[in-house]
Order: C-alpha cells, then structure tokens, then sequence
C-alpha cells in the first residue's frame, strides 16, 4: 500500500444540480497521479438555498472515490427542494501524522442539548484546536411557515485524548429529527494551521441579514492561507418555506495575521437571525 500524505489536501466546490426528483448535485475534483490510501473526508456547507413549508434537509458526503477522482454530493429528500448548494471538504489520510477527523451522529452518539465525550483515535502531544462543520440535519419548525430552523454544534473542554461534542436547536420552537456532525482536530505544535470559530453575534451588521467580522490568528502564518469554512449553526426564520444563507470568505480578505468572513440570508424571503461557521487554514512555509 503506497505510504499516504504527510499532509491533508483542502479542497472545495461548487454544487451542479442535476436532474431528476431529489435535485441531486454532484462535485468533482480530479487529483493526478494520486496513489490510493485510506482516507476520510470532513464536509461542510457554506451556502444553502432550501425550501419547504415545514422541514429543512439535506445531506453530504462522498459518494464515490478513485484513484483520479473523487465525487462529493449534497442530497436532500422528503418534499424539501435543493435550489442551490456550496461545499467545503477536506481529504485526511486515516493515519495522517497531524490532522484527526470523526463524525457524530444525533440520534446516536449525540443528544440533543447533553455534551458527549469524544475520544481521539491517538493521543495528541499538546492540547488541539477542535472544529465542527453540519454535515447533515433535518430540521423543522413548529408550524408550517412558521417559527425558526435552528441548530448549533459545538465542541468544549478539549484535552490531549478528548473533547466534548454537543448538538442543541436551542429552543423549543425548532424540532431536529436527526443531523450529523463532523469533526476536525488540529495541532497546536504547527506554525502553518491555524483554526477557530466564529459566530454573527461578533461581528456587525451592515445591513439586515449581512452580517461581516473578522477573526485574527493566535500567531502570524508564514505566508497568506487557503482557509476553508463551513456551518457549525444556524437560525432563520421560517417566513415563506425558503432557506437561504451563505457564508464565505474571500481570498481577497485572508493575510497571514487575519480573515474576515461574511454572512448572508436573503432578506423577507429567509430572515437570518444568527448564523455560526469553523475555519482552518492551511500556509505553505
């Protein structure tokens, strides 16, 4: 078996739907000459847009891989329709030197508003950064076209073995019938990563639903970073069966001391009351 990567590759992708009753989208990126290695994926969703009076879902993940290519999808199903959608996914080798990843499920591992014990595959030498992306959730309202979809993961109390992982819709005006979260651990020891959180509470809002803040890195990276990001939470507003929300951070706005991100709804059409998302950032030396 060819040894893997001493380092995980970031990538990201924009969602194509396709045809057919699910509105399945499909993303592809070829790698050249890439041995095959056991490997795992983190994915996330930076932009939405989903309707449905009732229910939000949608879900992604890989669906195929090769040694040329890998197929990485966002799904929904049930009456919920897919307009549109943004990925962000990471390739981690299984037994990557730095980086460790997992996913956790609700029901499951998690229940909802209770903190469960996650339990690195190895050890770290130092305390880790942890960050969570929504992979999956189905998420309803109270009525139909009424109330708020909310949903917020969040990881606490990290040592150098465990952390603890906890999944809430905050309050009792939101159901989650089920969701998936995944998880990304990072050293503390590498100079070129950086990672955190952040959350629309902390940044400022320019104009209803826009919402732009910035995060600066503990330390200055050796060159400016590729920083990938995804949802860890949201809340918006069930105002006409529509979901929208998009976070991003463009490459104009990442240096190696800071970024800055923005977050967006879309106005009458999908209130955005608050929204949260994880980065990591990865420098060349």
């Amino acid at each position: 078996m060819s040894k893997p990567a001493t380092e995980s590759v970031p990538a990201s992708a924009k969602a194509k739907v396709l045809s057919g009753a699910s509105g399945l989208p499909q993303l592809f990126r070829e790698v050249v000459n890439a041995p095959w290695y056991p490997r795992q994926y983190p994915v996330g969703f930076t932009s939405l847009n989903l309707e449905d009076d009732r229910n939000i879902r949608i879900k992604g993940f890989i669906e195929s891989e090769s040694d040329t290519k890998v197929c990485v999808c966002n799904d929904t199903w049930g009456t919920t329709r897919l307009v549109s959608s943004l990925s962000s996914w990471l390739e981690v080798a299984a037994d990557d030197r730095d980086l460790q990843t997992g996913t956790a499920k609700y029901p499951g591992v998690l229940t909802l508003g209770q903190n469960a014990t996650i339990t690195f595959p190895k050890a770290f030498s130092e305390t880790p950064t942890v960050i969570v992306w929504l992979t999956s959730f189905d998420v309803g309202t109270s009525a139909s076209g009424k109330g708020v979809w909310r949903i917020n993961a969040s990881a606490s109390t990290v040592t150098t073995t465990t952390f603890s992982l906890k999944l809430d819709n905050v309050k009792s005006d939101s159901t989650i019938v089920n969701a998936e979260v995944c998880w990304l651990a990072i050293p503390s020891d590498r100079s070129n990563l950086a990672s955190g959180s952040f959350t629309t509470k902390e940044g400022t809002e320019t104009k209803p639903g826009y919402f732009v803040g910035t995060v600066k890195f503990a330390t200055p990276l050796p060159s400016t970073p590729r920083v990938l990001c995804a949802l860890n939470s949201f809340e918006v507003r069930n105002a006409e069966g529509k979901f929208v929300m998009n976070l991003a951070i463009p490459e104009f706005a990442i240096s190696k001391e800071k970024l800055t991100w923005t977050v967006e709804g879309a106005g009458d059409e999908s209130p955005l009351i608050s929204a949260g998302g994880s980065f990591v950032a990865f420098a060349s030396y």
